[in-house]
């Protein structure tokens, strides 16, 4: 019989995803997808296009969402994690390779505050290991030259450090070579953040199209009220 859906969840390894309303291209490289979303509302259709880049294998799961499904993320939310922790990564992440991420991106990694929680915390140092993060600026200077936004070894915060490529958590926009919205003095520290909006608790992800840094993978921890 027929199933009402509003969407589907995307997880995928290697190759290119082309689907309706945007795409995500790995050129030459792998391409990881946590939770990538696909919508089809209004009954229109969603079309799934997949381009292989190399003769690799691609591996595809695709999971169907009814619209009253409790799995079912909010609108605009391209991540969607459920659960008081976990781990989310940028698209190509990888912190034991010379991974990047991806060009003109805009989206939003959205987590469900869980009943009886009241914040979340983000930190890329975990028990074991610490991640690498990375999210890089440019500036071209008066007289032509490329200068970094953000010095090597730094956190970036603000509109000035941050222009082009940043994420933005508990409302500040963050990026360099650490994670550290300030609550550090020392820029050469990662820091964790701490969100108490109300939920969903939402990070934006947003890049341009000119170069890209090895991107991040964060560990949230929400807590109890």
């Amino acid at each position: 019989g027929r199933i009402d859906t509003t969407g589907g969840r995307i997880d995928a390894t290697g190759g290119r995803i082309d689907a309706t309303g945007g795409r995500i291209d790995a050129t030459g490289g792998r391409i990881d997808t946590t939770g990538g979303r696909i919508d089809a509302t209004g009954g229109r259709t969603c079309t799934l296009r997949i381009r292989k880049m190399s003769p690799s294998v691609c591996f595809i799961r695709l999971d169907l969402l009814q619209f009253k499904s409790p799995h079912r993320p909010p609108a605009n939310c391209l991540q969607y994690y459920t659960g008081t922790q976990g781990l989310f990564s940028s698209f190509n992440y990888d912190s034991d390779a010379d991974s990047m991420y991806l060009n003109n991106l805009n989206y939003a990694i959205c987590l469900r505050k869980e009943a009886g929680f009241c914040s979340v915390v983000y930190n890329n140092i975990l028990p074991t290991n610490e991640k690498s993060f990375e999210i890089v600026n440019f500036q071209v200077d008066s007289a032509g030259a490329v200068n970094p936004t953000v010095s090597t070894g730094e956190a970036g915060v603000g509109l000035i450090q941050c222009v082009d490529d940043y994420l933005i958590m508990a409302g500040t926009r963050l990026c360099g070579h650490r994670l550290n919205d300030g609550s550090s003095p020392q820029p050469t520290d990662n820091a964790p953040i701490t969100d108490t909006t109300n939920g969903p608790f939402i990070v934006q992800f947003t890049s341009d199209g000119s170069y890209t840094g090895q991107g991040f993978q964060l560990f949230y921890q929400q807590y109890s009220c």
